[in-house]
């Protein structure tokens, strides 16, 4: 039999139960918000091919945290349905742990932890690739992002298989909270394994933007000329920066600190982890500002989708405006190198 841990102690078990129904109510009001956000933020990339092709990772990041986001609200969703009954209970209520691992919520949380997680390494990977070989990364084809897309989600899809083996089979009829939280569901070695993947993978992530970005302020130091194409890439290496740090402080952070709690004597009360996991759920909501208006194509294709009468006439990313700039007459081509890599450019 398992022993709850108290959540305030000295209060009636109904009444503690009842102080777990707002974070499951966030749970599932942010889990929405954060879906929504993100499917807007896939539909308007995949408005424009244009779009599409040049931002296939941010595409993928999107739909990771959409992902994460159904996850939380599907979690939320499936716990208030205990808050009909709270006030019967006289004891915290068990459930057996395969029931906690087949819930949807639980198997989309793992996919929306770990899948974002990858990507973001991907992008840190990405950036050094772009700023040291410019010009090869500029002739990858969007396939190519679409493939690594396929293969993270993959790695994600075989480690939520192992955590369902965890938690349906090896811990079948292990009594745990109705709580169902990762942890409880697919056992802490599995809890663990997450914890330290995620914030490997973003933190790691973190130090490939910034080893991309040093690589280009050392690059603007060796050309005598402006250089367009550092310039751009120095843009999209911060944006990359912004999106690890977040994810640092919003995810990594925690998942250290929920680690930590398995080594302090007193234990942390489920509330307080309760209210930690809202701030994943967060970051995949700020996707609106970071890979969404925090690009400027995107946020012109936006209104030009939904509000176009706030748009000038000079601001678009249509697809034929595309087609028109490729015939049009340029002045003649000069040469740009650095990183020993050269490419026609024109001003």
């Amino acid at each position: 039999m398992t022993t709850v841990t108290p959540l305030i102690s000295g209060l009636p078990v109904s009444e503690q139960i009842n102080l777990i129904w707002p974070i499951y109510y966030c749970y599932t009001i942010f889990g929405i918000l954060a879906f929504l956000i993100n499917l807007i933020i896939i539909f308007v990339y995949f408005s424009n091919q244009s779009l599409k092709s040049r931002f296939t990772m941010y595409i993928g990041l999107a739909a990771a945290d959409m992902i994460n986001g159904l996850g939380f609200a599907a979690t939320g969703f499936e716990r208030l349905q205990y808050q009909f009954y709270s006030t019967k209970f006289e004891s915290f209520p068990t459930v057996n742990q395969y029931q906690c691992a087949l819930q949807i919520g639980n198997m989309l949380q793992i996919i929306g932890s770990q899948w974002p997680a990858l990507i973001i390494l991907f992008l840190g990977l990405e950036r050094i690739f772009a700023v040291k070989y410019s010009v090869k990364h500029r002739h990858l084809e969007p396939k190519t992002f679409y493939k690594v897309l396929i293969i993270s989600l993959g790695l994600c899809l075989i480690s939520t298989s192992v955590a369902m083996y965890i938690g349906v089979s090896v811990q079948r009829y292990t009594e745990v909270p109705f709580f169902c939280s990762l942890n409880y569901a697919y056992g802490s070695e599995y809890t663990t394994f997450t914890y330290f993947m995620t914030t490997t993978c973003y933190f790691a992530g973190f130090l490939f933007t910034i080893v991309a970005l040093i690589i280009i302020i050392r690059a603007r130091k060796d050309v005598e000329f402006k250089n367009n194409i550092l310039s751009k890439e120095c843009r999209k290496v911060k944006k990359i920066i912004f999106i690890s740090l977040l994810s640092l402080i919003m995810i990594a952070s925690p998942n250290l600190f929920l680690y930590s709690t398995k080594f302090i004597e007193r234990k942390v009360s489920y509330l307080t982890t309760g209210w930690i996991h809202c701030l994943f759920i967060l970051r995949s909501i700020f996707n609106f500002w970071v890979i969404g208006f925090g690009v400027k194509e995107f946020e012109i294709r936006f209104f030009e989708m939904f509000f176009p009468c706030a748009l000038s006439p000079t601001d678009s990313v249509s697809d034929e405006e595309s087609k028109n700039k490729t015939f049009r007459l340029r002045p003649a081509p000069q040469r740009e190198c650095y990183n020993n890599d050269c490419e026609n450019y024109y001003i």
